[in-house]
């Protein structure tokens, strides 16, 4: 009889820790706000159609874009807890928990009255233009410069430029080449001279949050709605 009954009260406090559970989660998703922590390249990319997208099954939620020059700001507004989640390159700082969510190509982008023949460039090719990146402080311009001397043909920097419109001018008007990710040129190359790197490099994106740190659900929930927006393949299988 006793076993019976201890049997029973357990089943009841299972019960009962699973509608405290599900309490919780309606709470988390009844309203708040979810802060994303992002930089221009990342955020125009996809961001638009995840808030979108999860605006439209959680409206009562509202998501905040916390405007970031760089990968740095990111990780600082996150170890701050300004904000929930961030878009970032991958890897970060040890305080986070990152996940991968999408690769793109870095590309070598010529003015369009450049004469050269092929589809190939070699690295004399490219370092015989001005180069116009990004101050030091943008971590993908450190990647270039980086694999750039890696293959022992460092480059100068002859403009340091901010953003990514004013470099495409530039290069528009003959006053030197870039390089650039895919995901950021893609609305803008159909005038100019587009080629791969001798030797490829990629950038890994991917989203953040602070280890540790107590989340709304609402921040795992909008995690999972930018992981199955760039890895379909993550989409829950419906149960049986």
């Amino acid at each position: 009889m006793g076993q019976r009954v201890l049997v029973q009260a357990q089943i009841i406090l299972s019960v009962l820790e699973q509608v405290v559970n599900e309490a919780d989660l309606v709470r988390g998703l009844a309203g708040g706000t979810v802060r994303v922590a992002a930089f221009r390249s990342l955020a125009t990319s996809f961001l638009p159609q995840a808030i979108a997208q999860f605006s439209s099954q959680f409206p009562a939620i509202t998501v905040s874009l916390v405007e970031c020059a760089y990968q740095v700001e990111v990780e600082q507004a996150l170890q701050a807890q300004q904000a929930d989640i961030g878009l970032l390159h991958i890897p970060s700082v040890p305080e986070l928990d990152t996940w991968e969510l999408f690769r793109d190509e870095f590309l070598v982008i010529l003015p369009p009255n450049s004469k050269h023949a092929g589809t190939q460039l070699s690295w004399e090719d490219i370092i015989q233009y001005p180069m116009i990146l990004s101050p030091n402080q943008d971590s993908c311009d450190r990647m270039i410069l980086e694999h750039f001397g890696r293959h022992q043909h460092p480059i100068q920097i002859s403009y340091e430029v901010r953003e990514a419109s004013t470099i495409l001018s530039m290069v528009r008007q003959g006053l030197g080449a870039t390089i650039m990710h895919s995901s950021e040129i893609d609305s803008f190359i159909s005038d100019f001279q587009v080629f791969p790197l001798p030797v490829p490099l990629e950038r890994i994106n991917g989203c953040a949050i602070l280890k540790n740190a107590l989340h709304l659900p609402a921040t795992f929930i909008f995690l999972e709605t930018l992981k199955v927006m760039c890895q379909p393949d993550l989409q829950p299988k419906a149960r049986e």
